[in-house]
């Protein structure tokens, strides 16, 4: 009997990631915006003082990770309202803001502006 041997492949761990979906215009309007903010950067020195930088992210408990020979582009399904934490964090020219997490099952105005 003859004795097969296969090569064994490396597996890697791919965390799936849940991005927004752009539209076909998203990047004409990024273009805009940019413009529109070094436009307002040239006339008004101060404009750069103002100008806050902040990211949120969402940390699901149930988080998804893929083992795989190469990075899968599939669509799985999550259960809605799984326990989460939202973290928010922002930078300026003169600072770094803290992060902040949301308790609150969902991130409205409000729970913003309580921020």
């Amino acid at each position: 009997m003859r004795k097969i041997l296969r090569k064994r492949q490396q597996l890697y761990p791919y965390k799936l990631q849940l991005v927004q979906k752009l539209q076909p215009d998203d990047p004409s309007k990024r273009l805009a915006f940019c413009e529109d903010l070094l436009s307002r950067m040239e006339t008004d020195q101060g404009s750069s003082e103002r100008v806050i930088l902040s990211d949120e992210a969402t940390f699901f408990k149930s988080q998804i990770w893929i083992w795989g020979p190469q990075n899968p582009h599939a669509l799985i399904e999550m259960e809605r309202d799984s326990p989460k934490v939202n973290v928010f964090c922002a930078i300026s020219r003169r600072r770094v803001f803290r992060p902040f997490f949301f308790v609150e099952d969902f991130v409205t105005g409000k729970v913003y502006l309580d921020m």
